[in-house]
């Protein structure tokens, strides 16, 4: 198309000018006679092919309000150590070098913009995070990212107009833990226990977002070993959360947040699996049974673990029968002020959750089988083997209790753990003839002799049920780099086959939602690997004399 004549020229500049400026004055509109209609219509026509020469691709029906935005974490389990922390006190001058590594770590998976490279990191199924220059004494790291996403449009005629300008204003990723604590007082508490914001700038340095491309800008936090870990109970609760929050420009612009639950959890030790091993081999004598054996072994004792039983009646006194047994876990918490009455601490009544109860018919069938397998330790001078028995058993769950509370760190609500026995038995002593008197009524007869029983008590470190042997082995905060891509593709899969076996696929996978065959596999791995290792045999050998309880007491009924 050539050149315009100069009227039309002059009308188009007048048009152009009217269209900047929306108030200046319309009369070029109302005053344009018919003569001069096709003339307008043909400005109008040329105006808007210029335009949209100039101009850049920007789809008219995309905007902010069609932003996606999610927060994600590499481990939703922070373990805290808080010996740890204890160990490195004095090790202050390390904290030079984790500083300056912080400060290549935090960034280091943005593409920082320049000119028309985009702020943000390419998704791929192989990245992960590496945690190599950051040691891991002084704090545990949680690593998080955020992630802006726009959906394609609909319609294929706007497929290639598909950028949509940068209206945010700011970017924030927050870790937060608040607390409740409630007294039996009457009392009412809530803390702040942990608090700490990162603001992404890079997200502003974009001026335009494509749709169907994810950006992604990556974080990490350092969560102190002492800082006051998960709990969850009907005294109180202390949960964590991340918060992702979007600020657009405007005057009434709507934000968006997108929130990610995380769990901070204390452990009594760095032994990695070895953490979640228990074996405790109670040997002693008590008056009317004579000397016995109780041990107690768990590869996996943890909230909604499991615990093998072995009950040895090593010497019985003649006429000894064993007619109940029952096992517990008796929890004993203590609430500590932070805000109202520092200084102030509540104790709770203790409360038992019953997780083994066999009568006497099932007693003596254990006895039966485990003879038949060989027998116990105790055997007569005659060759007889003495009664004994082995049983497994389920422990309760999170719904029903809570974890121990390891020493050094900052929990309000605390928890002590023990594993408490009942055993029930008789060993002869018959009713009094004629004694019908009202304090025989609440004593207990079995086939016409008092019955007896015997308390055994054995303080534990009951693990958090979110310790997993599989999330123990190789964790995600060690100093050298845990997981290479072939290594979490593998405990992905061990993690997805152990999940088909739970009780309910749909939940969390901590250990209460396994069944007890998955956490059998698990002791079966490790009783083989310790026949193989003699250093292993020689650790899991019969305690020593110190490991001994003292004689504990008995009541009678």
């Amino acid at each position: 198309m050539g050149e315009p004549p100069s009227e039309r020229r002059d009308a188009y500049s007048r048009l152009e000018r009217t269209s900047e400026d929306p108030s200046a004055d319309f009369s070029l509109l109302v005053t344009l006679t018919s003569p001069h209609i096709d003339l307008f219509r043909r400005c109008i026509l040329q105006s808007k092919r210029w335009q949209n020469r100039s101009a850049p691709l920007i789809s008219p029906t995309l905007s902010s309000a069609n932003m996606e935005l999610s927060v994600d974490v590499h481990s939703t389990d922070v373990f805290l150590f808080p010996t740890k922390r204890q160990r490195q006190r004095s090790s202050d001058i390390t904290s030079s070098p984790i500083d300056s590594a912080l400060g290549s770590l935090s960034p280091s998976t943005v593409i920082q913009n320049t000119g028309e490279s985009p702020a943000y990191s390419e998704l791929d199924d192989g990245d992960v995070f590496s945690s190599t220059n950051l040691s891991n004494d002084d704090h545990a790291v949680l690593y998080a990212y955020v992630d802006i996403r726009f959906p394609l449009p609909s319609s294929s005629s706007l497929a290639s107009a598909s950028r949509i300008r940068n209206r945010l204003k700011s970017l924030t990723l927050t870790l937060t833990g608040n607390e409740s604590i409630s007294f039996p007082s009457g009392a009412f508490e809530m803390n702040r226990t942990f608090h700490d914001e990162k603001s992404i700038d890079e997200v502003l340095d974009l001026d335009y977002f494509e749709p169907g491309k994810t950006y992604r800008f990556e974080r990490s936090f350092l969560v102190d070993h002492n800082a006051a870990p998960f709990q969850r109970s009907s005294l109180g609760a202390n949960n964590q959360k991340l918060v992702a929050k979007a600020t657009f420009h405007g005057l009434l612009s709507r934000s968006l947040t997108a929130t990610k639950k995380v769990y901070f959890v204390d452990c009594k030790s760095d032994e990695g699996n070895e953490m979640i091993v228990w074996d405790k081999d109670v040997r002693t004598h008590a008056d009317g049974i004579g000397p016995f054996s109780l041990r107690n072994r768990s590869e996996v004792f943890t909230v909604g673990g499991y615990l093998r039983t072995n009950f040895d009646l090593l010497s019985p006194l003649d006429g000894v029968r064993i007619v109940g047994l029952r096992a517990f876990v008796e929890q004993r918490a203590t609430l500590s002020s932070r805000s109202q009455r520092p200084g102030y601490v509540e104790t709770v009544k203790p409360r038992k959750e019953r997780f083994l109860d066999l009568d006497r018919r099932q007693i003596e069938e254990l006895f039966r089988t485990k003879k038949l397998q060989g027998g116990g330790e105790g055997v007569s001078p005659e060759g007889e083997c003495y009664p004994s028995l082995e049983v497994v058993s389920r422990l309760p769950d999170d719904k029903k209790i809570r974890p121990s509370t390891v020493d050094g760190n900052d929990a309000a609500i605390r928890f002590r753990s023990f594993i408490s026995y009942e055993i029930d038995f008789i060993d002869g002593e018959f009713r009094p003839p004629g004694n019908e008197s009202h304090e025989t009524d609440e004593l207990i007869y079995v086939d016409g002799q008092k019955m007896k029983r015997f308390h055994v008590s054995i303080p534990v470190v009951l693990n958090s049920c979110a310790c997993r042997p599989d999330s123990l082995n190789l964790p995600s905060y060690a100093c050298e780099d845990p997981m290479p891509v072939a290594c979490i593709r593998e405990k992905v899969a061990q993690l997805d086959a152990l999940h088909d076996r739970q009780t309910d696929p749909s939940a969390f996978p901590c250990i209460c939602t396994f069944t007890l065959e998955s956490l059998l596999e698990v002791e079966k791995k490790s009783l083989a690997h310790t026949h193989d290792s003699d250093a292993a045999s020689s650790r899991r050998s019969a305690p020593l004399l110190h490991d001994f309880d003292p004689l504990p007491a008995y009541k009678r009924f």
